[in-house]
């Protein structure tokens, strides 16, 4: 699918602890002989588990010392959730309606430390939030919950608060119990090797040469040009047909999708024509999805995918119904002009640096 001529030989596999990995970072850049940037220290790692079927990945966590897998979602200043089933099942107790802004995270033990998580709010709970500039809806933020203990790796969060995900969000028979994000570590770097099945959370790097930034074995790099996006995640231009196109990171979409409007309008697709019904599959205004393939897609500087099957759709796929609105707000949800998914993902080895806005890319070989 990859275009780019990027080869990886990843340093990072096997390793089964934070120790390890500050290791196997230290010998990896040691092979460069002209190593001048400070290796970044290891906060954190967990393993990447692969979902059946599908490219999403999951990391294990632990919940009040309970097992259980999370899905993992890339957005650094999106809250991490739990489902309603396992908030049942745990008895998990929810925390006070009042007040507005929830606490942070209490201490970590394991010799990380978790980012600030303060949630942010708009009035407290029970209160709308609506997206007027984007015209991707309202909703209501039903629930917070509290969590006596929480860990990841070796590292374990005291006292941290968790909002309950909304309906139709996470299916009950769903493979995972909640919504891992970048919330926790959001004062770190992330390094994202989905061959070798890890997670690695990072001190920042003040390195800016993406040969020592990159500090895995490598003979190319691309680097992408990021924000944060409404909802939290990362955000890019690519390039599709001549056309910039505004595009989301989103580790928890399994395909990359772009908006039908956004499609018709600068990548000339046609129903019937170069996009096709995708079965009976409908969003969640059941309007059907329609796929395309798309002959490349470009983001970045040198990251080019060719030959992308990309679903076509106007609102998001959760049910109408399921959404848990004050009468007189709007329920349609609009998607992001371009998600690109895990089905283009998995295919890199990535290293998000938050301080410099970039994304470091070689290919997951």
């Amino acid at each position: 699918m990859f275009k780019k001529t990027l080869v990886a030989v990843v340093a990072l596999l096997g390793l089964n602890n934070a120790a390890a990995a500050q290791t196997a970072v230290t010998q990896a850049a040691g092979a460069t002989a002209t190593q001048t940037c400070d290796l970044p220290m290891i906060a954190d790692t967990a393993p990447l588990e692969q979902l059946s079927g599908t490219d999403l990945m999951t990391v294990p966590v632990a919940v009040n010392g309970t097992r259980k897998q999370f899905l993992l979602d890339l957005a650094l200043k999106k809250q991490t959730e739990v489902s309603a089933s396992l908030t049942a099942e745990l008895g998990l107790p929810e925390t006070s309606k009042f007040g507005g802004m929830a606490g942070s995270a209490g201490g970590i033990a394991g010799g990380a430390s978790f980012g600030s998580s303060t949630f942010a709010g708009a009035g407290g709970m029970g209160m709308p939030y609506c997206n007027v500039a984007t015209g991707m809806g309202c909703w209501l933020r039903d629930s917070k919950v509290r969590v006596s203990s929480f860990g990841i790796g070796t590292a374990t969060g005291h006292q941290v608060q968790f909002m309950v995900a909304r309906k139709g969000d996470i299916e009950r028979s769903a493979p995972y119990a909640g919504l891992l994000t970048g919330d926790f570590f959001r004062n770190y770097d992330v390094e994202l090797d989905f061959a070798g099945k890890r997670i690695t959370w990072l001190t920042p790097t003040k390195c800016t040469d993406p040969n020592q930034v990159v500090f895995w074995s490598h003979s190319g790099v691309a680097i992408i040009p990021v924000k944060l996006a409404d909802d939290g995640r990362l955000s890019m231009t690519a390039m599709v047909k001549g056309h910039l196109i505004n595009a989301e990171i989103d580790t928890s979409a399994p395909r990359t999708v772009m908006r039908r409007d956004v499609a018709e309008r600068y990548v000339g697709l046609e129903a019937g024509k170069n996009m096709v019904p995708l079965g009976d599959l409908e969003d969640g205004m059941n309007m059907q999805i329609y796929i395309s393939t798309f002959p490349e897609l470009t983001f970045g500087t040198g990251v080019t995918a060719d030959n992308v099957p990309v679903l076509i759709q106007d609102y998001s796929k959760r049910p109408a119904h399921d959404r848990q609105l004050q009468p007189g707000f709007r329920v349609e949800e609009r998607i992001p002009d371009l998600t690109v998914g895990m089905d283009v993902l998995q295919q890199l080895h990535m290293y998000v640096v938050p301080g410099q806005s970039r994304v470091y890319v070689t290919t997951a070989e």
